[in-house]
Order: C-alpha cells, then structure tokens, then sequence
C-alpha cells in the first residue's frame, strides 16, 4: 500500500461515515477505516501502519505545529498529536512555499515569513 492508496481508504472510510458535527467524525472515520484494512491481506495493513507512521512524521514539523496553534487557539502536544492523525489529504502542501502559505494560511505566514 502507498500514501495514494492509503487515502482512497481514509476516504472510502469518510463516505462511509456520517458526519454529525459533534466532533467524533474522526474517531467514526478511524474505526471504519481500521474495519477496512481488518478484511485485507496481511502484507497490507502492515504496509498501511508504515505509510501512516511516514505521513505521522512528515506531518510532525513546527510550522505545521505554529499552524494547529494559531488556528485552534492553542495546541498542546497531546492536542497535536491526536489532531494530526486526522489530517485532510488536501493539506498536503509544502509549508516552505511563502505563496501556498500565504494563501492558505495568511496569520501563520506572517509570523512565520
């Protein structure tokens, strides 16, 4: 399994999932996409637990950190560290590019460029 197929399973998992707006869509989102992976092959969810822990330290960066902090009012590590196993595929962009930053997140590019 790679990073692409792994989120053609997150969102098979999604659409699958009912968001009520009451904050336990992720946790909805995660138990479904652990019964998912549960009817696979062996070689794939472990393949799939890798690419989760390569995107879980990708995502582990203090700009992304700076961004969680700014856009929630605060962010602990435990905070970050559970909100970030939730991630949105779409925000996969480089936190280096001062345009993408400024557009997507214009009060962090300020302080951060």
């Amino acid at each position: 399994m790679d990073k692409h197929q792994f989120w053609q399973l997150i969102e098979a998992a999604r659409e699958q999932e009912r968001d009520l707006g009451d904050g336990e869509h992720a946790r909805a989102v995660a138990r479904r996409a652990s019964e998912l992976l549960a009817g696979r092959a062996v070689e794939e969810i472990v393949a799939a637990q890798q690419v989760f822990w390569d995107l879980m330290a990708e995502s582990y960066t203090s700009p992304l950190w700076a961004a969680a902090y700014l856009t929630n009012g605060g962010c602990s590590d435990d905070a970050f560290t559970i909100r970030y196993e939730a991630l949105d595929p779409d925000w996969g962009f480089d936190f280096d590019d001062q345009d993408e930053m400024t557009r997507r997140l214009p009060r962090l590019a300020a302080l951060y460029f």
